[in-house]
């Protein structure tokens, strides 16, 4: 109805529309000449294939972030991850606690806002056929990525197969040549973690030993830089919203979940579900729990971890553990 319509002047809508835009132009520059206007910042969060850091990706795939300023990055390995961090490419990562620890060694302000799993089975030591027990491995070549993570594991192999370091030929190289070099003969066993371990029990190697033997001492962790939680807290918070609601399907629905997770680990649901059993996913009590207050869990088995790095000259000193954790950004803290 035409009459129902409030008429211009002619000729002055074209030169109202220029005069409204080009005031709000102004304004933007002025507030941002102010400091007082400033795109949402970017919270870039690293990590490499591991299923505990697959909530997130499943999280993304729900659309958990897509009206969010978060950016999930999967890198080759946690080295590069960790070389982002120091750089300032990233925000957080998804690291081990030994990993984390050693950043913030180095000067890399981060906090723990999250534990994501606790390995149980899923870092292991596989070894060719033939070689059937820990004792068999001396004088055989043994393939370990060097780092605290490692050396958790290859004490406690050397301590359960009463061997020295010196039984053995130790070759340091990172987790994404383990399964080339396996196959290729370049190592007789290796330290190695999922999705790595169950590719290799599928190529016929023996598992020897593994995590569940050793239990709470190899924990995975988000860490975020402390600046970024201290300006931009509401990233965090939605990054965890998003992952705990992910977690809670995977828990209601395991079967689905695994289809829709699997192939971004080149791994099929049932080698995920299998994985799965080897790792220890804490629930949002559990990880308040873990990271609340000066009697986090975290703690002790961070001053034993860091004192572990120490020893084996992976860290030059200890690292502050008061300080490194807080369970603030957690859903329903306030």
């Amino acid at each position: 109805m035409d009459s129902m319509r409030r008429p211009s002047p002619s000729g002055s809508g074209p030169l109202l529309f220029r005069i409204v835009i080009a005031a709000s132009l102004s304004l933007v520059l002025l507030l941002v000449a102010l400091g007082r206007f400033e795109a949402p910042s970017l919270l870039r969060i690293g990590t490499n294939q591991w299923p505990g850091y697959e909530p997130l990706y499943l999280a993304r795939a729900d659309g958990a972030y897509s009206d969010a300023p978060i950016q999930l990055i999967e890198l080759p390995s946690s080295s590069d991850v960790m070389q982002q961090l120091r750089d300032g490419v990233l925000e957080g990562g998804a690291l081990t606690l030994d990993e984390t620890l050693t950043l913030i060694s180095e000067g890399v302000d981060l906090i723990v806002v999250l534990v994501m799993d606790i390995s149980n089975g899923a870092d292991a030591l596989l070894a060719r056929p033939g070689i059937e027990q820990l004792a068999d491995l001396r004088d055989h070549v043994l393939g370990v990525e060097l780092s605290a993570v490692g050396a958790v594991m290859l004490d406690a192999v050397l301590e359960a197969g009463k061997l020295k370091m010196d039984n053995l030929k130790i070759i340091s190289m990172p987790v994404d040549r383990h399964l080339r070099a396996f196959e290729s003969g370049k190592v007789d066993a290796l330290i190695t973690f999922e999705p790595t371990r169950s590719l290799l029990l599928d190529r016929g190697a023996q598992l020897l030993f593994d995590s569940s033997r050793i239990p709470n001492r190899i924990i995975d962790v988000l860490a975020v830089r402390r600046d970024v939680l201290r300006e931009h807290g509401d990233g965090p918070r939605q990054l965890l919203r998003g992952y705990f609601a992910a977690h809670a399907r995977m828990r209601s629905d395991p079967d689905g979940s695994a289809r829709r997770m699997a192939p971004r680990l080149n791994l099929n649901s049932e080698q995920l579900l299998a994985a799965y059993r080897g790792l220890i996913l804490p629930d949002l009590d559990e990880n308040r729990r873990w990271l609340n207050g000066g009697n986090a869990r975290i703690i002790p088995i961070a001053r034993h971890l860091a004192a572990l790095m120490l020893n084996h000259g992976l860290t030059s000193r200890l690292p502050e553990s008061q300080d490194l954790h807080s369970g603030a950004w957690l859903p329903g803290s306030p």
